[in-house]
């Protein structure tokens, strides 16, 4: 694969990331429930309306 065409990929993966990450924020939200994430290595449950979006690069 050339440059452009990994660039390429890596942007529509990055996308479609980001476009999952959102509907499933916002599913949890409508229905109220939590969220399993892992930070610093540990299993942390979050309120699904407290969490911010947050965009991948």
């Amino acid at each position: 694969m050339e440059t452009c065409e990994i660039k390429e990929l890596r942007k529509k993966i990055l996308n479609g990331l980001n476009l999952s990450y959102r509907k499933l924020l916002e599913a949890r939200k409508q229905q109220n429930e939590t969220l399993v994430v892992s930070e610093g290595g540990k299993v942390v449950l979050l309120e699904a309306k407290k969490v911010r979006l947050k965009v991948f690069k």
